[in-house]
């Protein structure tokens, strides 16, 4: 049987708060405010669900939401979340064969998947990803990112050793997602960093000064935590 986030879905958020306490949730829920009401979005890599708690609490209702991750044990408990009046269509599969009609999502939302991918499978990702955003549609990407301190380089080690063993993940290390973004013509509009930049949570868009987000986008506005 294929390895997956199901082996260990019961004790990750657990895991991860001791790992890295509340950094990792205020990474991928620094940009939640900017999330204009009736947005389609699609959801991928979910994990437990504690997002949609969170989006939930800044947008109680409004929001259509698709909710896709690999690990059917992840997604039975992202169905117990409390996600509001907002309409969630929640659904296992893997990114790659789910079927994503052409520019049909307002808005992606990728927490901390493209790091377990090899570069060869995120280039594939972020095109299947990429063809479903409709125009002057936005991306948040959350992810960690190697220009870290050593002590931070050495918990990445650690972490894909763990998760390689235990969810058969493939990525041995971090893929080169931000190049990606850039040479499809997307523009980072917003950007925050965490734990000395191990974790960068960003906002993308088409290269559009009409696409800007709330009329800002100078990839300088970078807040380190």
């Amino acid at each position: 049987m294929k390895k997956s986030y199901d082996t260990v879905a019961f004790f990750y958020d657990r895991l991860s708060h001791f790992v890295f306490g509340d950094k990792l949730m205020e990474a991928q829920t620094a940009f939640l405010q900017h999330i204009p009401p009736g947005t389609s979005i699609l959801l991928i890599g979910g994990g437990s669900g504690l997002l949609l708690e969170r989006i939930a609490a800044v947008h109680p209702t409004g929001l259509t939401i698709e909710y896709i991750d690999a690990s059917a044990a992840m997604v039975a408990l992202s169905r117990e979340r409390g996600a509001g009046n907002n309409t969630v269509n929640f659904n296992v599969q893997d990114v790659l064969q789910v079927a994503l009609p052409p520019q049909s999502f307002d808005l992606i939302i990728t927490p901390f998947l493209f790091d377990n991918f090899s570069e060869h499978t995120a280039g594939k990702v972020f095109a299947h990803l990429a063809a479903a955003l409709r125009p002057g549609g936005h991306w948040y990407y959350t992810d960690f990112q190697n220009k870290t301190p050593l002590r931070y380089k050495v918990l990445l080690k650690i972490m894909y050793t763990f998760f390689r063993t235990m969810c058969g993940i493939e990525a041995r290390k971090l893929p080169d997602v931000t190049t990606l973004f850039h040479n499809s013509r997307y523009e980072e509009q917003h950007r925050r960093e965490f734990m000395h930049g191990f974790i960068v949570s960003c906002v993308f868009s088409l290269a559009s000064k009409q696409n800007q987000l709330h009329g800002n986008s100078k990839t300088g506005n970078k807040t380190q935590m």
